[in-house]
């Protein structure tokens, strides 16, 4: 009688003793083209791990530039120096984070293409 109430017991308490598998973060592709962003605006949840896919499909340099949202989010895997990801002509970058909740400016920092249109909004709500 005590074995099986052992084996019920363990049988019980086994499942709640196996950690969870860790979720996979969530994805977004932004793509750079000539002198626009998209998507636009970008929709994050907060405090939720998120991967940040950047794809140049443009032939020029672009970059996607937004020092206070990279500042106040915590990049787990990738980089953003100066709140900055470059990207020449047909490359990409990933980066890991979990976004703080705002709402924040991003833009292309190359001469004249923020002007042109190459601007727009993070939502972390």
């Amino acid at each position: 009688m005590r074995a099986s109430r052992l084996a019920v017991t363990a049988a019980v308490l086994l499942p709640l003793s196996i950690p969870a598998p860790a979720q996979a973060p969530a994805t977004v592709t932004v793509t750079l083209t000539s002198h626009r962003i998209a998507p636009n605006p970008i929709y994050l949840r907060a405090d939720r791990k998120v991967r940040l896919v950047f794809l140049n499909r443009a032939g020029k340099t672009h970059d996607f530039t937004a020092p206070r949202f990279f500042r106040e989010s915590r990049i787990v895997a990738g980089r953003a120096p100066r709140g900055e990801i470059a990207l020449e002509g047909g490359r990409g970058a990933v980066v890991d984070l979990i976004p703080r909740r705002g709402t924040y400016k991003v833009h292309c920092g190359q001469f004249g293409h923020k002007q042109l249109g190459m601007k727009g909004m993070i939502v972390v709500s």
